[in-house]
């Protein structure tokens, strides 16, 4: 195979090479029927529209768009980073898509499929291994149902309600909670049939069996309820507690103590009793017992004491100190109020007469005297008044009401009250 050197290449006189800058340039083809070989630096085939031939060594660089006859297995058995292996191109290398892949078959990867952003898969993902994510899994078109990932913690929320969520507390117990926002949700549980056994009123409070024919547990089990519905009919293994059936009725021996009101009623034409050895007279609703009742043997008594203590102190009063016979009504009404002086004492009179020249004197009491209209020129002091001074400190004033009314029987012994 003949080579054509560079060297030779200049020594050609009026060849189709011209000096062009730094360079030997032709506009005319060149043909080459030996090996063209570029001991350094790059051949650039920039403008060229077509090269052909059998044999190309070295590197390649460009898009390569218009190579043709590429062999499937690449040149030199390579394509890029990807070789043959079987029936599939493969390769060791990471492989980073900074625009859209798309993949109409499957896609399997050994030991994971990694994607940094968004990513788009428009038929089924089927995932043989566990799949990993930050917090959420959502669906399309609506972010805010999902399920919601944190730690020792998953939550199913629903158009943005958390409507029920499974939580691994640091130390029992752990919680299933439904309705954790506290939102109007009724949790039911129905059958095969789609009848609803078990549900919930998250508004009035409630818990229902709306078509539960049987409600069953073990013996041992305990629970509080505020109200329990229902006649009662099926219910069996109940334990009375400290009631036990006696005959016709509910018996106990033990004490019982009611914080509120219990109340005991029947038919308006039947008769209604509490039997009891002894039971307490409780609190008034005005007068507390042990008020205003100083002196009196009622002041012993008190909400403690037995009402038939009471009854029988007064069954004595009435029977030793009361006329028990029909009582006859006391018509006596308030009539009047007057005053009495007490301790006058005798009178005195004053002889003197009131100058006409009082004012240049500049006496205090006489001015004062005048002023109240207890004396005038030319009169003497106190003129027809009765004048006490020498019972001053024993003098008083009462007051005394006075009874109407034409009834001889009265409250009191005092002829002066009613």
């Amino acid at each position: 195979m003949a080579k054509l050197k560079a060297k030779q290449i200049v020594d050609i006189q009026d060849s189709i090479f011209q000096q062009t800058g730094s360079v030997q340039s032709t506009q005319a083809d060149l043909a080459i029927t030996g090996s063209l070989t570029a001991r350094a630096g790059i051949v650039d085939f920039t403008n060229a529209t077509s090269i052909s031939g059998s044999t190309f060594s070295g590197s390649f660089v460009g898009s390569g768009a218009g190579l043709t006859g590429v062999p499937a297995s690449g040149i030199d058995g390579q394509l890029g980073i990807f070789s043959q292996t079987g029936s599939i191109q493969a390769t060791t290398n990471n492989i980073e898509v900074t625009g859209s892949a798309i993949f109409t078959g499957q896609v399997t990867a050994s030991s994971g499929i990694r994607a940094v952003g968004d990513s788009v898969i428009v038929g089924d993902l089927q995932v043989n291994d566990d799949l990993i994510v930050s917090q959420y899994i959502s669906h399309k078109g609506d972010a805010n149902t999902r399920f919601n990932f944190t730690s020792d913690r998953i939550q199913a929320e629903a158009g943005g309600i958390n409507f029920f969520g499974l939580h691994k507390k640091d130390a029992q117990p752990h919680l299933f909670t439904v309705n954790n926002g506290g939102n109007h949700i009724d949790f039911q549980i129905k059958d095969n049939d789609g009848d609803t056994l078990f549900r919930t009123d998250a508004d009035g409070d409630n818990v229902l069996f709306p078509d539960a024919v049987k409600i069953s547990g073990s013996s041992a089990s305990t629970a509080s309820f505020g109200l329990l519905q229902g006649d009662g009919s099926e219910l069996t293994g109940i334990v009375s507690g400290i009631f036990q059936t006696t005959g016709s009725i509910e018996a106990t021996t033990n004490d019982i103590e009611v914080t509120g009101s219990a109340k005991v009623n029947t038919s308006a034409t039947g008769s209604t009793a509490i039997f009891t050895n002894n039971i307490q007279n409780g609190y008034p609703t005005s007068n507390n017992w042990k008020e205003n009742l100083d002196g009196s043997f009622f002041n012993n008594f008190d909400n403690t004491t037995h009402v038939s203590e009471i009854l029988r102190f007064m069954a004595g009063v009435i029977s030793s100190s009361i006329d028990t016979a029909s009582p006859t009504a006391n018509t006596k009404t308030f009539g009047s109020v007057d005053s009495n002086e007490n301790n006058l004492g005798s009178t005195d009179t004053i002889s003197g007469y009131l100058p006409t020249n009082y004012t240049s004197l500049n006496n205090a009491t006489l001015n004062y005297l005048v002023s109240k209209g207890w004396t005038s020129v030319g009169a003497t002091i106190f003129n027809g008044i009765s004048v006490y001074h020498d019972n001053g400190s024993s003098y008083f004033v009462d007051f005394d009401s006075n009874s109407a009314g034409s009834t001889d029987i009265r409250s009191s012994a005092d002829t002066e009250l009613f």
